[in-house]
């Protein structure tokens, strides 16, 4: 082959080889980036479901809202319950409801009708459009849920039927409201084709039965192109998720892309059907285009490579042979050379990405500890702040390790339960702290955690130890990653914090871990602050109530070290029984001695040697400063430290006195020394029962004091607001009708002003903020009946004896108490059940009866929790607490108040005691026995009256209060 074919080869090839490289890497471009694009169209197609999807659940809960408010009105409750309390008289129920419902019917466009049923599912009234008797039972009659049904067909026309119980104030269903809605704006929201293009179709079906139903479609289409759509409607409402899938074409129709969303509040499906030619028609024109101008640019290419090549060619081959020979000498040292080269540059490499990860680390460690120096530096972890320490750690945990949820989890007190302290999300900078986790329920993630202190789960959702939180946790919260350390607290596990990456795989760095080990560190320094604060708090307040009690006692308190060489404490009562100063026996602690009388005197020391063996009690006489006699009773107590050492001794000594002068008047006359006695012993029951009754009315007037200035405080905003309201109403409605005047006479306003109307939607806003300024009405409503309450209760703005209605001060306590009542999560709640009979108003002390009504109803609930402590939630619901509360006038001058309950009932022996000052059975802290004794004074002595206990063993108790009618 001589030069000149060499040339043309090399010419020819270079080009060909240009070109082919050119269209191969525009192919190899261009296929992700179809990939990209199709992808684009469908998560387009996705989002456009997904508009309608929020649209529907609008519409639906709004409709919802709506029946909820109609069958929340009051006076139509009150209808309710008067016209299934009289079967006999229910004319003027049935009319005052129908009123009522006709002004709520005539509120909404989109009502059709409202059926209002009672507690027996029977008709009780009917306006607008009347639903079919056979759709009344659509929901369950026992179904305490708002429910909406599927479209029904009524007068050519389709409807919903909503669903909604009414229940009294007891959670008890007195009712059932049927609400007929207009499907008109439902219809409008599929059969809108905006964004779909002209083979883009929406339609809406449900699965029930077996059997999938076509609720509502965009356009009509022929069964057997159907098939495909039902397949994806039942599919979504069984899974309840989301997706999109492809059908193939055929012989009768083109191939088409199907996206789907479940409806779960109506257990629906919304499936949108595009062409799948014209969904990715767009990715389509743009690789075309894309392909064009690819091989223009080839072949210019090419053409520029020959051009260039040509003279070049010429004199590459002259010297070709040439240096052929000099580089195939030279092939083989270069070889080596590049062998050598590149191990040096993928050592160098390796160094710089071993040097550039050392870095990386050790910047992260400077900033962990960092943080974690500035934590524990922390003012609210250090003062025991535990939630505000709390806040501050998962916040800066979750910007030092760029991740979207930190989480504080700790046990409940049976540690049964991890419940969520603090829950920081990065998405919109809250925290919360909902949530808890039992242990029954995920048994692999607790033993794991349990063994291992800490969770490192770069991929969750498929790790056998955390795998048990997918459907519940991970899926709904967008979680792929997991890394949990236990807190712990003396070697004991108090809690864990979970820290939680959304959106995307975390790998979790052996620096990772140790940061939140530490954080977890930090973590129980705050709770062990917390308990230490509380503690001494507790201590505080202990020693407060020790020294108000010594010091006002008659006998004189001490506490002296086990040899009596140093006196700790001595109660002010000393200076009136000894008659010598305080200081004195702090200065000289044996100085008391030289007080005792010399016949008494070596038996007392002898005595006080051995009280640190045992149990002190002497009686012995002492001489005061001006002579006067005085017999002292004098017991002591050893107290032994954690060791089991005697580390201090207690005692109180009492002058008994007139008890040895009463002993020896008894000698002269036994009789009058038994009156003596109980006078005595009479006197102190009444000075415990003046000492608890001052004890409780200062606690009630303060209490009063408050609960009177916080409803007063409320009270005038409120006013304030609810009194506004009215008149924003009208300035509103001014407002409204100037709109609609400047509608009327230019009714082709200026584009911009159309294009703002239809951004505000003027004409929802015109409907809607009506019922808006309804539900602000409502609820400034409901904060008056509150604060109403309150004032009756506190009664500190009436005179201390007025007639009043007793009615209103048990339902102003349930009220008060309606917190321990209701139900929570994991417990029923307590039911009430009430049987007022026809009282006339009374005259009496109204504030010390709600008192009274307070102690009886709390003791009910303590009962009611005692006796519901040991039994399961199972049990709890089968057999639920409950108070009965029963009035009636049983005579002409006398009123009845019965107050029970199912708990575990009282003995014979505790019942016997009941209205003692002091006596409780609660634990220490809960109770301090004054309640029933404080409640007898104010039914027996201030009103006349009479109050009495029945009570069963492990069935229950009740009070009988008996007032006469002044």
């Amino acid at each position: 082959m001589n030069s000149k074919q060499l040339q043309r080869l090399l010419i020819f090839y270079s080009a060909v080889g240009i070109f082919a490289i050119s269209v191969l890497v525009a192919i190899l471009s261009i296929f992700p980036l179809y990939q990209q694009l199709i992808k684009n169209q469908e998560e387009n197609l996705q989002s456009t479901l997904k508009t309608r999807r929020l649209a529907v659940e609008e519409f639906l809960s709004r409709a919802k809202d709506i029946t909820g408010q109609i069958a929340s009105r009051t006076q139509a409750k009150r209808e309710l319950e008067a016209y299934n309390r009289s079967p006999n008289n229910r004319n003027l129920a049935v009319d005052n409801l129908t009123r009522i419902l006709t002004e709520a019917l005539q509120q909404t466009e989109d009502l059709a009708g409202i059926t209002r049923l009672d507690q027996n599912y029977q008709l009780m009234a009917q306006v607008g459009l009347s639903i079919p008797k056979t759709l009344w039972e659509f929901p369950p009659q026992d179904s305490q849920s708002t429910l909406i049904s599927n479209p029904i067909p009524l007068k050519d026309q389709s409807y919903l039927i909503v669903s909604q119980p009414i229940l009294n104030s007891s959670q008890q269903q007195i009712g059932t409201d049927l609400v007929l809605f207009k499907m008109a704006r439902l219809q409008e929201i599929i059969t809108d084709n905006t964004g779909l293009g002209q083979t883009g179709q929406i339609f809406v079906g449900a699965f029930q039965y077996q059997k999938v139903e076509l609720l509502i479609s965009s356009k009509n289409e022929p069964e057997l192109s159907l098939e495909p759509i039902l397949k994806a409607i039942e599919k979504t409402v069984v899974s309840q998720k989301s997706g999109l899938t492809l059908v193939k074409r055929n012989f009768w129709s083109h191939a088409q892309v199907i996206a789907f969303e479940p409806l779960p509040e109506v257990n629906w499906g919304l499936v949108i059907q595009v062409n799948r030619q014209e969904l990715y028609a767009p990715v389509n024109r743009q690789l075309v285009t894309i392909g064009i101008v690819t091989i223009i640019f080839s072949f210019l290419g090419a053409g520029g490579m020959v051009f260039l090549l040509r003279p070049l060619a010429g004199q590459a081959i002259i010297q070709t042979d040439e240096l052929e020979k000099q580089l195939q000498e030279k092939n083989l040292t270069l070889r080596e050379l590049n062998y050598t080269q590149e191990q040096l540059l993928l050592e160098i490499r390796d160094r710089k990405q071993a040097q550039t990860e050392l870095q990386k680390r050790a910047e992260q460690l400077r900033n962990h500890n960092a943080v974690l120096m500035e934590l524990a530096q922390n003012r609210a972890v250090n003062k025991g702040d535990l939630l505000i320490a709390v806040q501050a750690i998962t916040e800066t945990t979750a910007k030092i390790l760029e991740v979207k949820r930190v989480g504080v989890w700790l046990f409940n007190d049976e540690r049964t339960t991890l419940k969520c302290l603090n829950l920081y999300s990065t998405k919109n900078h809250q925290h919360s702290g909902n949530g808890e986790l039992k242990i029954n329920d995920y048994p692999a993630y607790f033993s794991a955690i349990f063994s291992q202190d800490s969770i490192a789960a770069s991929e969750a959702r498929s790790d056998p130890r955390t795998s048990e939180f997918v459907a519940n946790y991970f899926i709904p919260n967008d979680i792929f990653s997991l890394l949990d350390s236990t807190i712990r607290i003396a070697g004991e596990m108090v809690g864990v914090i979970c820290i939680e990456q959304c959106g995307k795989i975390q790998h979790w760095t052996p620096e990772d871990e140790i940061f939140v080990r530490s954080i977890a560190n930090v973590i129980s320094l705050a709770i062990e602050a917390r308990n230490h604060q509380q503690a001494e708090v507790a201590l505080h307040e202990s020693e407060k109530m020790f020294r108000q009690l010594a010091e006002t006692i008659d006998s004189v308190f001490w506490i002296t070290d086990p040899h009596g060489e140093q006196i700790y404490y001595v109660s002010p009562a000393y200076e009136r029984v000894w008659g010598r100063p305080c200081r004195e026996i702090y200065q000289q602690p044996q100085s008391f001695l030289e007080s005792i009388h010399p016949e008494d005197r070596e038996r007392v020391i002898l005595a006080l040697s051995k009280q640190a063996a045992g149990k002190y009690e002497q009686e012995y006489r002492i001489i005061q400063p001006n002579g006067e006699i005085r017999w002292i009773y004098d017991r002591g107590f050893p107290i032994a430290n954690d060791r089991g050492e005697i580390d201090r001794i207690t005692g109180i000594a009492t002058d008994i006195t007139e008890r040895k002068q009463a002993e020896n008047a008894v000698r002269e006359s036994e009789a009058k020394l038994r009156e003596q006695k109980q006078q005595l012993q009479e006197t102190l029951k009444e000075l415990k029962r003046t000492q608890a009754q001052m004890i409780q009315n200062e606690k009630m007037s303060s209490l009063g004091q408050m609960v009177a200035g916080i409803a007063h405080e409320i009270n005038n905003p409120v006013n304030f607001i609810h009194g506004n309201l009215v008149h924003a109403a009208d300035y509103i409605q001014d407002l409204l009708n100037l709109i609609e005047l400047y509608q009327n006479h230019y009714p082709n306003p200026h584009p911009e002003i159309e294009t703002e109307i239809e951004t505000i939607e003027l004409d929802f806003i015109q409907e809607d903020i009506q019922k808006l300024l309804k539900s602000m009405q409502v609820g400034t409503e409901r904060i008056r009946e509150i604060v109403k309450s309150l004032r009756i209760f506190s009664r500190l703005d009436e005179a201390e004896i007025k007639e009043v209605d007793l009615h209103e001060g048990l339902e102003s306590t349930l009220m008060i108490l309606h917190n321990r009542l209701k139900p929570k999560p994991g417990y029923p709640g307590i039911k009430i059940l009430k049987d007022y009979g026809k009282l006339p108003r009374i005259n009496c002390y109204s504030g010390q009866l709600n008192q009274v009504f307070m102690n009886m109803i709390s003791n009910a609930i303590d009962a009611i929790e005692d006796a519901q402590s040991s039994l399961s939630l199972q049990e709890i619901q089968l057999n639920p607490g409950c108070i009965r509360i029963k009035t009636q006038q049983i005579s002409d001058n006398r009123i009845q108040i019965l107050i029970g309950d199912n708990g575990r009932g009282m003995s014979e022996e505790v019942r016997s005691c009941l209205f003692d000052p002091f006596f409780t059975t609660k634990p220490i802290g809960k109770g301090t026995g004054l309640g029933l004794s404080i409640s007898y004074q104010v039914i027996v002595e201030k009103h006349k009256g009479q109050i009495e206990c029945d009570s069963i063993l492990g069935k229950g108790s009740e009070f009988r209060i008996l007032i006469p009618l002044r």
